[in-house]
């Protein structure tokens, strides 16, 4: 077996990176203004050069240890340093400030999936694109 791959709770395998469609990942990131929920830092945020390095991932608000699932409602952009460090704690107690109620309003927003699928197409033949 492929040591690359992981075990999901369903019995089936699949790549790491590779439990999300590209397309709905992008839907999710610009639902969400393409910032991290948590500190509202993100790749296209230059207020200084450090934001510009900003890696978005998404996090589980309900983790899947505790039965979240993949579900639009249950996922939302966090970059690295905040999805790592909040681990499995409750979202509502890890968002600082007024983050839990603008992550509450962003959930309640519908995902536009053609805007994902369109993003991902504007990218076909990126060589940066290309090596994700």
């Amino acid at each position: 077996m492929n040591e690359a791959r992981t075990s999901s709770r369903d019995g089936q395998f699949q790549a790491p990176g590779q439990w999300i469609r590209t397309s709905k990942r992008a839907s999710l990131y610009e639902r969400d203004g393409w910032a991290c929920v948590y500190c509202g830092r993100g790749p296209r945020d230059l207020r200084d050069y450090r934001a510009a390095q900003v890696v978005l991932t998404l996090d589980h608000l309900l983790p899947r240890s505790k039965g979240g699932d993949n579900s639009a409602r249950n996922l939302v952009p966090a970059c690295r340093a905040g999805n790592c460090s909040r681990q499995d704690r409750d979202w509502r107690d890890f968002a600082p400030g007024g983050a839990p109620a603008r992550i509450q309003w962003l959930l309640e927003q519908p995902l536009n999936l053609e805007i994902g699928k369109a993003i991902v197409a504007s990218l076909a033949g990126d060589p940066i694109e290309a090596t994700r």
